[in-house]
């Protein structure tokens, strides 16, 4: 349940950074704003550490699970959809940690 929650929330923050950016409202001033309002989250926290890489995995986990309890969980399968653009739009970058090993990371992109 905590995936499906981050992943709700991960989702929301690329759609809200895409329209911030198409509107010229500023990212660094909208992340700002949301970090003091209703809008904060760990996914917004750590946004640069957020990486969608499971998040296809985790979603298929939660949709099974739905189907097989008979559920119907709409929200649950747009975000198994988004999170396949959220892989695009925010790829897997590669940067040295502090001790000099190569990690994966996400591009901050909110």
């Amino acid at each position: 349940m905590n995936n499906l929650l981050l992943w709700i929330s991960a989702v929301g923050l690329i759609e809200a950074g895409r329209l911030a950016e198409t509107t010229g409202i500023d990212l660094v001033k909208l992340r700002d704003a949301l970090m003091m309002s209703s809008g904060n989250s760990d996914a917004l926290k750590d946004w640069d550490m957020i990486s969608f890489t499971w998040a296809l995995k985790d979603m298929q986990v939660v949709a099974e699970m739905a189907d097989k309890a008979g559920l119907s969980l709409p929200v649950t399968g747009a975000v198994k959809e988004l999170v396949k653009e959220a892989r695009r739009i925010k790829p897997p970058t590669r940067r040295l940690d502090r001790q000099g090993t190569d990690e994966v990371r996400m591009r901050q992109s909110l």
